[in-house]
Parts: structure tokens; sequence; C-alpha cells
């Protein structure tokens, strides 16, 4: 989560209500096509079974890809990740039966949450992505979360393999490209995303093979 993060908007002003019309991402339809696995539900019981640190980089990946600028300055963003994990563990807590997915209950969380105090001297990270790059990538070891936020977000939420692939992928890329190690985390995932979905538009013909197909 974006540390003393700018609180631009009173948390009045976003109740849960006011989050839904402004196009908050919602959970993925689950059906599936004959063939497809399952996708995951990334809900209370996903959260229960998840380690704290895989429940932080989703945390952290959902929130780096919300596109509504209103939503990423909800003030409760700027509380630390793990009083925010702790806060979404309440949630469940007190609503047994909700469905709402750990990213919709972050995002009530953020709307009802106070902004923590600003301190002198901390950490500012400027621009869209912040500090979400190949050193936070590389560093934080909350890789596999963070992608599954991050297709949640996007309305895709990934199989166990779906996400392996793409972490493999990214940490590649960042290793392939030492000088490019402040790209955004969300630019070589959309690239890596925008090359498969050019791949499943055009299959290769049968018999043919690609390196690391």
């Amino acid at each position: 989560m974006k540390r003393n993060l700018a609180v631009l908007v009173a948390s009045a002003l976003f109740s849960w209500g006011l989050i839904g019309a402004q196009g908050a991402p919602r959970a993925a339809p689950q059906s599936k096509r004959p063939g497809e696995k399952a996708r995951p539900i990334f809900a209370r019981r996903w959260f229960l079974g998840a380690s704290d640190r895989e429940v932080s980089g989703f945390l952290n990946g959902y929130y780096d890809c919300l596109p509504q600028p209103a939503l990423r300055k909800l003030p409760g963003w700027g509380i630390s990740d793990e009083a925010m994990v702790a806060k979404v563990y309440a949630f469940y807590e007190r609503h047994r039966a909700s469905r709402l997915d750990v990213g919709q209950v972050a995002l009530e969380v953020a709307a009802n949450t106070p902004a923590p105090p600003q301190l002198a001297g901390g950490e500012v990270h400027r621009g869209r992505r912040g500090y979400y790059d190949g050193l936070w990538w590389l560093g934080a070891g909350q890789q596999v979360g963070y992608v599954e936020g991050y297709l949640v977000c996007v309305g895709h939420p990934p199989t166990r393999s779906e996400t392996g692939r793409l972490v493999r992928a990214i940490t590649a890329w960042y290793r392939s490209h030492p000088p490019r190690e402040d790209s955004p985390i969300a630019d070589v995932l959309e690239e890596l995303l925008q090359a498969r979905r050019k791949r499943s538009a055009h299959p290769r013909k049968s018999g043919t093979s690609t390196p690391g197909s």
C-alpha cells in the first residue's frame, strides 16, 4: 500500500455505495468453458488459507491496478499492509457469509478508515505507479499475490498455473533488462498479457513450436 499517501478526498464521501457507483472492479463470473479449469474465487475462504505475504501481495497488486484515481486516493490505503490485512480479516469475521472478494473488502476498508498521520520526512512516491517497479518486485517476496490481485482487479482471476507462469515471466524480464529495473511492474505484466492475447488470436499451425511453449 502507498504509505504517506496524500488524502485529497474526505473518507465520508466514499461510502460503499459510492464506490460501486464509480465502477469499482467486480468479481469476474466463475462460469467456465468445457474443458477449462474452474477459476479460484479470491474471497473469504481463499483469504483464510493464504499466507500473510500472499495476501499482502494481492492487496498491493489490486491497488496498483485500480484505474479510477478516486479509488486510489481513498484514505485507508495509507495504512500499513499489516493493518489492512488485519482489517480485512476483521471484516470477514463480522460477515462470514460475505461473497465479496478480498479486493472489494479492501476498498470498503480503505473508504471507511481514516488516513494515518503524515510523518515528517516520510518516504514519498510520486507518479501513477509509485514504488511498484523491478526493485519492489525482486525484493518484496510478494510476487504471487501481486499477480493474483492485479488480475482479479481486471476481472480475470488466475489459476495457480497462470500465476506461476506470469511470475516467472516477469522475473525473467527484469533480470534480462537490468537497466530498466525502474519500469513499472504493471507495464511489464500488461506487455506479457498483450503478447498472450496475440498468441491466442493467432494460434500456431499444427506441428510448429516456439521457444518457451
